[in-house]
């Protein structure tokens, strides 16, 4: 009996393996939009915006239309060229990120499909 059981566990294991990956597979064409929305949220949407308009602002105004000498402006303008490139690298991060997530599913999912194929066939042979 002991033996029958282990041939009834082994034998769905590919099983199991192939039909997880299958699913997989599949779920890695699904859109996966709400991935991005995590990453990016509408306060780094406005903040986005808000550095945007200072920085070219900023970019258009002579040193003394802005109130301030032209080393402060430049120190200025340096701090809004940082914080843009900052919040510019974590939108494209949450824009790449659905992606990122469909190849994860894609290539687990036929690495499954393939040990499940591969243990099938040595069970079959065996």
């Amino acid at each position: 009996m002991a033996e029958s059981n282990r041939k009834f566990g082994f034998g769905i294991f590919p099983s199991l393996l192939l039909a997880l990956g299958v699913v997989l597979v599949l779920a890695s064409f699904l859109p996966l939009s709400a991935l991005s929305k995590r990453q990016w949220t509408i306060a780094d949407s406005e903040a986005f915006s808000q550095v945007t308009r200072e920085l070219h602002d900023s970019t258009t105004q002579l040193p003394r239309q802005s109130g301030r000498t032209a080393d402060e402006l430049a120190g200025y303008q340096e701090n809004l060229k940082q914080e843009f490139e900052k919040l510019k690298s974590k939108l494209e991060h949450a824009q790449q990120e659905p992606q990122r997530w469909s190849r994860i599913l894609l290539w687990t999912g036929t690495a499954l499909v393939g040990v499940g194929g591969l243990i099938h066939i040595a069970k079959q042979s065996a």
